[in-house]
Protein backbone atom coordinates (compact mmCIF):
# COMPACT_ATOMS: atom_id res chain seq x y z
CA UNK A 1 0.00 0.00 0.00
CA UNK A 2 1.22 3.53 -0.79
CA UNK A 3 -0.22 6.65 -0.46
CA UNK A 4 -0.37 8.45 -3.23
CA UNK A 5 1.27 12.00 -3.67
CA UNK A 6 -0.12 13.24 -7.51
CA UNK A 7 -3.00 11.62 -9.48
CA UNK A 8 -3.49 11.48 -12.89
CA UNK A 9 -6.60 13.79 -13.34
CA UNK A 10 -9.11 11.90 -15.17
CA UNK A 11 -8.65 9.73 -12.18
CA UNK A 12 -8.81 12.44 -9.44
CA UNK A 13 -12.12 12.71 -10.68
CA UNK A 14 -13.53 9.61 -10.47
CA UNK A 15 -12.06 9.74 -6.63
CA UNK A 16 -14.12 12.90 -6.38
CA UNK A 17 -17.64 11.46 -7.69
CA UNK A 18 -16.83 8.61 -4.98
CA UNK A 19 -16.33 10.99 -2.60
CA UNK A 20 -19.32 12.38 -3.07
CA UNK A 21 -21.19 9.26 -3.83
CA UNK A 22 -20.04 8.35 0.19
CA UNK A 23 -20.69 11.42 1.70
CA UNK A 24 -24.52 11.26 -0.28
CA UNK A 25 -25.05 7.64 0.97
CA UNK A 26 -23.43 8.63 4.02
CA UNK A 27 -20.78 5.44 3.40
CA UNK A 28 -17.53 5.45 5.46
CA UNK A 29 -15.33 3.29 3.23
CA UNK A 30 -15.41 3.77 -0.62
CA UNK A 31 -13.09 1.31 -3.49
CA UNK A 32 -12.31 2.48 -6.82
CA UNK A 33 -10.90 -0.24 -9.11
CA UNK A 34 -10.43 -0.83 -12.88
CA UNK A 35 -8.63 -4.15 -11.43
CA UNK A 36 -5.21 -3.40 -11.65
CA UNK A 37 -4.89 -0.41 -9.21
CA UNK A 38 -7.70 -0.23 -6.69
CA UNK A 39 -8.08 3.15 -4.81
CA UNK A 40 -9.12 2.78 -1.64
CA UNK A 41 -10.71 5.86 0.32
CA UNK A 42 -11.55 6.42 4.45
CA UNK A 43 -14.43 8.86 4.95
CA UNK A 44 -14.07 8.24 8.45
CA UNK A 45 -10.42 9.96 9.05
CA UNK A 46 -10.72 13.51 7.23
CA UNK A 47 -7.49 15.23 6.07
CA UNK A 48 -6.66 18.12 4.21
CA UNK A 49 -4.31 18.85 1.22
CA UNK A 50 -2.54 21.16 -0.34
CA UNK A 51 -5.57 22.72 -1.98
CA UNK A 52 -7.07 22.90 1.62
CA UNK A 53 -10.51 21.35 0.36
CA UNK A 54 -11.59 18.34 3.15
CA UNK A 55 -10.49 15.20 1.53
CA UNK A 56 -11.02 11.77 2.28
CA UNK A 57 -7.29 9.97 2.80
CA UNK A 58 -6.84 7.17 0.29
CA UNK A 59 -4.28 4.38 -0.33
CA UNK A 60 -3.53 2.94 -3.49
CA UNK A 61 -3.44 -1.28 -4.15
CA UNK A 62 -1.93 -3.01 -6.23
CA UNK A 63 -4.77 -5.79 -7.54
CA UNK A 64 -2.08 -8.46 -7.34
CA UNK A 65 -0.99 -8.03 -3.79
CA UNK A 66 -4.75 -7.40 -2.84
CA UNK A 67 -7.61 -8.57 -4.80
CA UNK A 68 -10.32 -6.81 -4.81
CA UNK A 69 -12.15 -9.03 -3.00
CA UNK A 70 -9.25 -8.75 -0.01
CA UNK A 71 -9.18 -5.26 -0.33
CA UNK A 72 -13.13 -5.42 0.43
CA UNK A 73 -12.83 -7.36 3.62
CA UNK A 74 -10.08 -5.78 4.93
CA UNK A 75 -12.11 -2.95 4.65
CA UNK A 76 -15.00 -4.07 6.15
CA UNK A 77 -12.73 -5.38 9.14
CA UNK A 78 -11.53 -2.00 9.95
CA UNK A 79 -14.34 -0.27 10.06
CA UNK A 80 -15.76 -3.01 12.32
CA UNK A 81 -12.90 -2.63 14.36
CA UNK A 82 -13.28 0.82 14.74
CA UNK A 83 -16.89 0.55 15.61
CA UNK A 84 -15.90 -2.02 17.99
CA UNK A 85 -18.53 -4.58 16.90
CA UNK A 86 -15.78 -6.46 16.72
CA UNK A 87 -12.47 -7.22 18.11
CA UNK A 88 -9.42 -9.16 16.86
CA UNK A 89 -11.83 -11.27 14.79
CA UNK A 90 -13.75 -11.94 17.84
CA UNK A 91 -17.15 -10.74 19.09
CA UNK A 92 -16.62 -7.60 21.41
CA UNK A 93 -17.76 -8.14 25.12
CA UNK A 94 -19.79 -4.65 24.84
CA UNK A 95 -23.15 -5.26 23.19
CA UNK A 96 -24.25 -2.73 20.80
CA UNK A 97 -27.22 -1.37 21.18
CA UNK A 98 -29.45 -0.18 18.38
CA UNK A 99 -32.32 -1.04 15.97
CA UNK A 100 -31.61 -3.90 13.76
CA UNK A 101 -32.45 -3.19 10.01
CA UNK A 102 -35.72 -3.75 8.44
CA UNK A 103 -35.92 -6.53 6.03
CA UNK A 104 -38.83 -6.35 3.40
CA UNK A 105 -40.58 -9.64 2.87
CA UNK A 106 -39.88 -10.86 -0.82
CA UNK A 107 -43.49 -11.51 -1.33
CA UNK A 108 -46.24 -8.81 -1.25
CA UNK A 109 -49.39 -11.33 -0.39
CA UNK A 110 -50.71 -14.53 0.22
CA UNK A 111 -51.85 -14.30 -3.46
CA UNK A 112 -48.63 -13.52 -4.98
CA UNK A 113 -47.05 -16.68 -2.35
CA UNK A 114 -49.60 -18.70 -4.01
CA UNK A 115 -48.76 -18.31 -7.66
CA UNK A 116 -45.15 -18.14 -7.01
CA UNK A 117 -44.16 -20.63 -3.96
CA UNK A 118 -44.61 -24.50 -4.46
CA UNK A 119 -42.44 -25.89 -1.50
CA UNK A 120 -40.68 -24.63 1.39
CA UNK A 121 -37.21 -23.97 -0.94
CA UNK A 122 -39.09 -21.40 -2.90
CA UNK A 123 -38.81 -19.40 0.42
CA UNK A 124 -35.87 -17.32 1.11
CA UNK A 125 -34.87 -18.72 4.72
CA UNK A 126 -32.56 -15.51 5.24
CA UNK A 127 -35.67 -13.59 4.82
CA UNK A 128 -37.43 -15.40 7.21
CA UNK A 129 -34.97 -15.51 9.73
CA UNK A 130 -34.86 -11.68 9.80
CA UNK A 131 -38.41 -10.36 8.66
CA UNK A 132 -41.55 -11.84 10.54
CA UNK A 133 -43.67 -10.29 7.97
CA UNK A 134 -42.02 -13.06 5.84
CA UNK A 135 -42.43 -15.92 8.62
CA UNK A 136 -45.86 -14.49 9.44
CA UNK A 137 -46.72 -15.21 5.78
CA UNK A 138 -44.83 -18.53 5.21
CA UNK A 139 -47.04 -19.93 8.01
CA UNK A 140 -50.49 -18.45 6.46
CA UNK A 141 -49.52 -20.40 2.93
CA UNK A 142 -48.42 -23.31 4.88
CA UNK A 143 -51.85 -23.19 6.82
CA UNK A 144 -53.63 -22.65 3.07
CA UNK A 145 -51.94 -25.56 1.52
CA UNK A 146 -52.37 -27.70 4.55
CA UNK A 147 -55.67 -27.01 3.89
CA UNK A 148 -55.57 -27.97 0.50
CA UNK A 149 -53.49 -30.98 0.59
CA UNK A 150 -56.12 -32.62 3.49
CA UNK A 151 -58.94 -31.97 1.23
CA UNK A 152 -57.25 -33.93 -1.65
CA UNK A 153 -55.90 -36.58 0.17
CA UNK A 154 -54.57 -39.62 -1.28
CA UNK A 155 -57.23 -42.37 -1.05
CA UNK A 156 -57.11 -46.29 -2.59
CA UNK A 157 -57.23 -46.46 -6.40
CA UNK A 158 -55.72 -43.17 -7.19
CA UNK A 159 -52.77 -43.00 -9.87
CA UNK A 160 -49.73 -41.36 -9.54
CA UNK A 161 -47.39 -40.53 -11.46
CA UNK A 162 -43.49 -41.17 -11.29
CA UNK A 163 -41.37 -38.52 -13.66
CA UNK A 164 -39.00 -39.87 -15.85
CA UNK A 165 -35.22 -39.48 -15.29
CA UNK A 166 -36.42 -37.25 -11.88
CA UNK A 167 -33.78 -39.22 -9.61
CA UNK A 168 -33.07 -37.27 -6.43
CA UNK A 169 -28.90 -37.18 -7.80
CA UNK A 170 -29.59 -35.63 -10.74
CA UNK A 171 -31.56 -32.58 -9.47
CA UNK A 172 -29.62 -32.16 -6.09
CA UNK A 173 -26.34 -32.95 -4.44
CA UNK A 174 -25.58 -36.37 -2.86
CA UNK A 175 -24.49 -36.52 0.85
CA UNK A 176 -21.68 -39.02 1.23
CA UNK A 177 -19.55 -39.94 4.02
CA UNK A 178 -15.50 -39.60 3.40
CA UNK A 179 -14.64 -42.17 5.79
CA UNK A 180 -15.15 -46.21 4.69
CA UNK A 181 -17.50 -48.59 6.77
CA UNK A 182 -15.65 -50.57 9.20
CA UNK A 183 -15.86 -54.01 7.85
CA UNK A 184 -18.68 -55.91 9.79
CA UNK A 185 -17.75 -59.14 12.10
CA UNK A 186 -18.42 -62.13 10.30
CA UNK A 187 -20.75 -63.30 13.50
CA UNK A 188 -22.59 -60.06 12.73
CA UNK A 189 -23.31 -60.60 9.09
CA UNK A 190 -24.77 -63.87 9.93
CA UNK A 191 -26.86 -63.43 12.45
CA UNK A 192 -28.36 -60.38 10.31
CA UNK A 193 -28.64 -61.57 6.89
CA UNK A 194 -30.59 -64.82 8.29
CA UNK A 195 -33.48 -63.21 6.72
CA UNK A 196 -32.18 -62.29 3.47
CA UNK A 197 -35.08 -61.10 0.40
CA UNK A 198 -34.39 -61.20 -3.27
CA UNK A 199 -34.40 -57.59 -5.04
CA UNK A 200 -36.73 -57.15 -7.81
CA UNK A 201 -34.54 -56.08 -10.81
CA UNK A 202 -37.29 -55.16 -12.96
CA UNK A 203 -38.07 -52.45 -10.79
CA UNK A 204 -34.73 -50.95 -11.41
CA UNK A 205 -35.22 -51.20 -15.24
CA UNK A 206 -38.49 -49.69 -15.50
CA UNK A 207 -36.81 -46.50 -13.23
CA UNK A 208 -33.46 -46.25 -15.28
CA UNK A 209 -35.03 -47.16 -18.68
CA UNK A 210 -37.88 -45.60 -19.11
CA UNK A 211 -37.98 -42.02 -20.76
CA UNK A 212 -41.25 -41.44 -20.09
CA UNK A 213 -43.41 -41.38 -16.73
CA UNK A 214 -44.69 -44.52 -15.12
CA UNK A 215 -47.64 -44.34 -13.16
CA UNK A 216 -48.01 -45.93 -9.40
CA UNK A 217 -51.52 -47.08 -8.81
CA UNK A 218 -52.26 -47.08 -4.77
CA UNK A 219 -53.37 -50.38 -3.79
CA UNK A 220 -53.59 -49.50 0.11
CA UNK A 221 -52.84 -46.16 2.36
CA UNK A 222 -50.18 -46.90 5.24
CA UNK A 223 -50.00 -43.55 6.61
CA UNK A 224 -51.50 -39.88 5.86
CA UNK A 225 -52.93 -36.72 7.57
CA UNK A 226 -51.33 -33.80 9.47
CA UNK A 227 -48.28 -33.26 11.67
CA UNK A 228 -46.37 -36.22 9.51
CA UNK A 229 -43.31 -35.98 7.69
CA UNK A 230 -43.96 -38.32 5.14
CA UNK A 231 -47.21 -39.95 3.91
CA UNK A 232 -46.96 -43.78 2.95
CA UNK A 233 -48.71 -45.71 0.12
CA UNK A 234 -48.47 -48.94 -1.19
CA UNK A 235 -49.04 -49.92 -4.60
CA UNK A 236 -47.52 -51.24 -8.13
CA UNK A 237 -45.14 -49.43 -10.78
CA UNK A 238 -46.52 -49.60 -14.28
CA UNK A 239 -47.06 -53.15 -15.61
CA UNK A 240 -45.02 -54.50 -12.59
CA UNK A 241 -47.20 -56.29 -10.26
CA UNK A 242 -44.97 -56.49 -7.26
CA UNK A 243 -45.87 -54.71 -4.67
CA UNK A 244 -43.68 -51.42 -3.69
CA UNK A 245 -43.58 -49.13 -0.89
CA UNK A 246 -43.96 -45.27 -1.88
CA UNK A 247 -42.88 -42.53 1.10
CA UNK A 248 -43.72 -39.00 -0.35
CA UNK A 249 -41.89 -36.08 1.57
CA UNK A 250 -45.11 -33.70 1.23
CA UNK A 251 -44.26 -30.74 2.96
CA UNK A 252 -47.98 -29.37 3.20
CA UNK A 253 -48.06 -31.74 5.92
CA UNK A 254 -44.94 -31.17 8.25
CA UNK A 255 -45.31 -30.27 11.24
CA UNK A 256 -43.51 -26.48 11.81
CA UNK A 257 -44.52 -25.25 15.29
CA UNK A 258 -41.17 -26.57 16.81
CA UNK A 259 -39.88 -24.59 14.90
CA UNK A 260 -37.18 -21.76 16.68
CA UNK A 261 -38.80 -18.49 15.50
CA UNK A 262 -39.27 -14.99 16.95
CA UNK A 263 -41.10 -16.08 20.34
CA UNK A 264 -37.91 -18.49 21.47
CA UNK A 265 -35.84 -17.26 24.21
CA UNK A 266 -32.96 -18.71 23.32
CA UNK A 267 -32.94 -17.33 19.76
CA UNK A 268 -30.90 -13.92 19.97
CA UNK A 269 -29.78 -13.58 16.84
CA UNK A 270 -31.65 -13.62 13.59
CA UNK A 271 -29.14 -16.73 12.37
CA UNK A 272 -30.57 -18.81 15.35
CA UNK A 273 -33.84 -18.82 13.94
CA UNK A 274 -35.66 -21.76 12.32
CA UNK A 275 -32.71 -23.53 11.64
CA UNK A 276 -34.72 -26.79 12.58
CA UNK A 277 -37.34 -25.93 10.26
CA UNK A 278 -37.07 -29.57 8.24
CA UNK A 279 -37.02 -29.15 4.42
CA UNK A 280 -38.51 -32.50 2.17
CA UNK A 281 -35.21 -32.17 0.42
CA UNK A 282 -33.08 -32.26 3.63
CA UNK A 283 -34.70 -35.46 4.97
CA UNK A 284 -34.57 -36.84 1.41
CA UNK A 285 -30.77 -36.79 1.00
CA UNK A 286 -30.71 -38.00 4.26
CA UNK A 287 -32.57 -41.14 3.74
CA UNK A 288 -30.87 -41.75 0.43
CA UNK A 289 -27.31 -40.98 1.97
CA UNK A 290 -28.28 -43.97 4.72
CA UNK A 291 -29.59 -46.36 1.82
CA UNK A 292 -26.51 -45.75 0.31
CA UNK A 293 -24.12 -46.58 3.10
CA UNK A 294 -26.27 -49.66 4.21
CA UNK A 295 -26.39 -50.86 0.70
CA UNK A 296 -24.68 -54.15 1.52
CA UNK A 297 -28.08 -54.63 4.23
CA UNK A 298 -30.35 -53.80 1.84
CA UNK A 299 -32.89 -57.03 1.35
CA UNK A 300 -31.80 -58.52 4.74
CA UNK A 301 -31.53 -55.46 8.08
CA UNK A 302 -33.49 -52.82 5.84
CA UNK A 303 -35.65 -52.87 2.97
CA UNK A 304 -34.83 -53.25 -0.98
CA UNK A 305 -33.90 -49.79 -1.72
CA UNK A 306 -35.16 -48.02 -5.55
CA UNK A 307 -34.46 -44.44 -5.02
CA UNK A 308 -35.88 -41.40 -4.39
CA UNK A 309 -38.13 -39.52 -7.46
CA UNK A 310 -40.53 -37.04 -8.34
CA UNK A 311 -43.95 -37.83 -8.10
CA UNK A 312 -46.91 -36.29 -9.55
CA UNK A 313 -50.07 -36.63 -7.50
CA UNK A 314 -53.44 -36.06 -9.06
CA UNK A 315 -54.02 -32.25 -8.24
CA UNK A 316 -50.44 -31.83 -9.97
CA UNK A 317 -48.46 -31.16 -6.93
CA UNK A 318 -44.84 -32.76 -7.61
CA UNK A 319 -43.32 -34.04 -4.19
CA UNK A 320 -40.20 -35.85 -3.72
CA UNK A 321 -40.90 -40.10 -3.15
CA UNK A 322 -38.86 -42.83 -1.73
CA UNK A 323 -39.25 -46.15 -3.56
CA UNK A 324 -38.57 -49.55 -1.50
CA UNK A 325 -39.65 -53.31 -1.24
CA UNK A 326 -43.24 -53.63 0.53
CA UNK A 327 -42.77 -55.75 3.77
CA UNK A 328 -46.66 -56.85 4.52
CA UNK A 329 -45.79 -57.33 8.17
CA UNK A 330 -46.54 -56.20 11.95
CA UNK A 331 -44.31 -53.67 13.35
CA UNK A 332 -42.17 -53.87 16.77
CA UNK A 333 -45.01 -52.12 18.60
CA UNK A 334 -47.25 -54.61 17.73
CA UNK A 335 -45.34 -57.34 18.95
CA UNK A 336 -45.63 -58.96 22.25
CA UNK A 337 -42.55 -61.46 22.49
CA UNK A 338 -43.55 -62.84 25.96
CA UNK A 339 -45.26 -65.64 24.13
CA UNK A 340 -42.20 -66.93 22.75
CA UNK A 341 -40.25 -69.30 23.39
CA UNK A 342 -37.29 -68.29 25.80
CA UNK A 343 -34.94 -69.25 23.27
CA UNK A 344 -36.50 -67.40 20.56
CA UNK A 345 -36.03 -64.37 22.76
CA UNK A 346 -32.96 -64.54 23.11
CA UNK A 347 -32.13 -65.14 19.27
CA UNK A 348 -34.00 -61.74 18.68
CA UNK A 349 -32.60 -60.19 21.60
CA UNK A 350 -29.12 -60.99 19.57
CA UNK A 351 -30.09 -59.69 16.39
CA UNK A 352 -31.73 -56.46 17.33
CA UNK A 353 -28.01 -56.16 19.26
CA UNK A 354 -26.13 -56.92 16.15
CA UNK A 355 -28.39 -54.69 13.47
CA UNK A 356 -27.34 -52.07 16.09
CA UNK A 357 -23.65 -52.72 15.53
CA UNK A 358 -24.02 -52.47 11.85
CA UNK A 359 -25.57 -49.28 12.15
CA UNK A 360 -22.42 -48.27 14.53
CA UNK A 361 -19.95 -49.94 11.97
CA UNK A 362 -21.28 -47.65 9.20
CA UNK A 363 -21.24 -44.47 11.24
CA UNK A 364 -25.06 -44.10 11.33
CA UNK A 365 -26.97 -42.67 13.96
CA UNK A 366 -30.81 -43.47 13.46
CA UNK A 367 -31.89 -40.65 15.85
CA UNK A 368 -35.74 -42.09 15.53
CA UNK A 369 -35.59 -45.05 17.50
CA UNK A 370 -39.23 -46.14 17.90
CA UNK A 371 -41.15 -49.13 17.94
CA UNK A 372 -42.49 -47.96 14.74
CA UNK A 373 -39.97 -47.82 12.80
CA UNK A 374 -39.08 -51.97 12.99
CA UNK A 375 -40.77 -54.19 11.01
CA UNK A 376 -40.73 -57.82 12.39
CA UNK A 377 -41.74 -60.02 8.82
CA UNK A 378 -42.79 -63.82 9.47
CA UNK A 379 -39.00 -65.85 9.10
CA UNK A 380 -40.00 -69.45 9.75
CA UNK A 381 -37.27 -71.35 11.32
CA UNK A 382 -34.82 -69.25 11.43
CA UNK A 383 -35.66 -67.19 13.95
CA UNK A 384 -36.57 -70.34 16.72
CA UNK A 385 -39.97 -69.07 16.75
CA UNK A 386 -39.42 -65.15 16.90
CA UNK A 387 -40.07 -62.92 13.87
CA UNK A 388 -37.56 -61.20 11.88
CA UNK A 389 -35.94 -57.14 12.42
CA UNK A 390 -36.38 -54.49 9.67
CA UNK A 391 -35.45 -51.21 9.98
CA UNK A 392 -36.69 -48.01 8.46
CA UNK A 393 -37.64 -44.61 8.41
CA UNK A 394 -33.78 -42.73 8.22
CA UNK A 395 -34.83 -39.37 7.33
CA UNK A 396 -33.55 -37.73 10.81
CA UNK A 397 -30.40 -39.92 11.11
CA UNK A 398 -27.36 -38.18 11.77
CA UNK A 399 -24.03 -39.92 9.65
CA UNK A 400 -20.40 -40.14 9.71
CA UNK A 401 -19.20 -37.05 7.66
CA UNK A 402 -16.29 -35.79 9.07
CA UNK A 403 -14.09 -36.20 12.22
CA UNK A 404 -16.13 -35.12 15.61
CA UNK A 405 -13.19 -36.11 17.82
CA UNK A 406 -12.83 -38.79 16.01
CA UNK A 407 -15.65 -40.98 16.68
CA UNK A 408 -18.63 -41.69 14.61
CA UNK A 409 -22.32 -39.42 15.82
CA UNK A 410 -22.00 -39.37 19.65
CA UNK A 411 -23.23 -42.75 21.54
CA UNK A 412 -24.37 -42.32 25.21
CA UNK A 413 -24.91 -45.20 27.68
CA UNK A 414 -27.92 -46.76 26.66
CA UNK A 415 -29.10 -45.96 30.65
CA UNK A 416 -29.60 -42.33 30.00
CA UNK A 417 -30.23 -42.30 26.24
CA UNK A 418 -32.43 -44.49 24.70
CA UNK A 419 -31.72 -46.54 21.34
CA UNK A 420 -32.76 -50.11 20.36
CA UNK A 421 -32.55 -52.11 23.42
CA UNK A 422 -35.30 -50.18 25.48
CA UNK A 423 -37.20 -51.59 22.43
CA UNK A 424 -36.87 -54.65 23.71
CA UNK A 425 -38.47 -54.44 26.67
CA UNK A 426 -41.41 -52.62 25.26
CA UNK A 427 -42.10 -55.65 23.64
CA UNK A 428 -42.22 -57.71 26.63
CA UNK A 429 -39.57 -59.31 26.88
CA UNK A 430 -37.64 -59.03 30.32
CA UNK A 431 -35.10 -56.93 31.48
CA UNK A 432 -33.14 -59.50 32.98
CA UNK A 433 -33.15 -61.21 29.62
CA UNK A 434 -32.33 -58.18 27.76
CA UNK A 435 -29.33 -57.25 30.04
CA UNK A 436 -27.67 -60.96 30.33
CA UNK A 437 -27.90 -61.21 26.12
CA UNK A 438 -27.64 -57.62 24.89
CA UNK A 439 -23.36 -57.65 24.49
CA UNK A 440 -21.22 -54.78 25.32
CA UNK A 441 -19.95 -52.05 23.16
CA UNK A 442 -16.96 -52.96 21.60
CA UNK A 443 -13.94 -50.52 21.08
CA UNK A 444 -15.14 -49.72 17.36
CA UNK A 445 -18.76 -49.04 18.53
CA UNK A 446 -17.54 -46.82 21.16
Amino acid sequence: MRQPTSMPLPVSREIDRLSEFCKTFNSPIGLLTDETLSVALDMVRGLKYLDDNPTPPLEVLSVDVYPVQLALAGLLHQQGRWMEVLYDGYRPIRLCLGAMIEHAPTVSSLREAFSSRHSFSDWDLFAMQRSREEWELFKRWKNATQALAEVQALEVGDTLNVKAQSAFGNRHFLMRSPYPKVPLPAETLSIIKVQSRPRNNNVDIILVDSDQDVTFAISAVKRSGVRAFSQVVIGTLGDNETKLCLKLYDERLFPIDAADDYDDRECREPSDRLNNLQFATDLARTEEAVYDRLDDLQGSMIPHFYGIHQVGLPDGTILWGLLTEFIDCLTLQHVDASVWPKEAQIDFIRRMRHSFRALRYAGVLHNDEEARNVLCPDIGEKGFGALGIVIIDFAHSKLWLHDDNGTPPTYWSPRISPHWRPLLISARISEELVEEHWEPLNEIEF
